[in-house]
């Protein structure tokens, strides 16, 4: 039971995610058939709270604190400048694959950022995060299952 808390603790946690407590179970040695389904169901679930947050955090954060609000506007304009036209021509794609891959910096974390960024609707956002955040588990036990990790 401990194990498992851990294992949802680190599918949560942004840096880590769902690839950490995937590598996590398999050191501890923890079968992926007991560790795959709460690692991912865990990393949709805190999407599924903060990304419906994130529009009233944002304009908090423009109000309370203008210089991070001033710095969140940069990051935002900068990140559509670049990468708009890579987005326009993938599309919804894009975001799948921005969250499968399995990478450090990639995941739902990543993927509620770029979705809000780009202004993807919330509802569409959620399905296409949670369907990323379901290959790349099933990315990383496929990796597991062949010997290969990540890290």
């Amino acid at each position: 039971m401990h194990e498992l808390l851990i294992i949802i603790a680190l599918s949560i946690v942004p840096i880590s995610e769902l690839r950490g407590a995937l590598i996590y179970a398999v050191t501890q040695h923890i079968p992926l058939s007991e560790s795959l389904l709460p690692a991912i169901l865990a990393n949709v679930l805190i999407v599924l709270v903060i990304y419906p947050q994130l529009e009233w955090l944002y304009k908090a954060c423009k109000r309370f604190l203008p210089p991070l609000g001033r710095f969140g506007d940069w990051v935002f304009e900068h990140t559509r400048r670049k990468h708009s036209a890579s987005f326009e021509r993938f599309k919804e794609f894009a975001l799948v694959i921005l969250v499968a891959i399995p990478l450090p910096l990639t995941g739902g974390w990543t993927g509620m950022a770029a979705a809000f960024v780009f202004g993807i609707k919330q509802r569409n956002a959620l399905i296409l995060i949670s369907s990323g955040v379901a290959l790349s588990g099933l990315i990383m036990a496929a990796l597991i299952q062949l010997g290969y990790t990540i890290f």
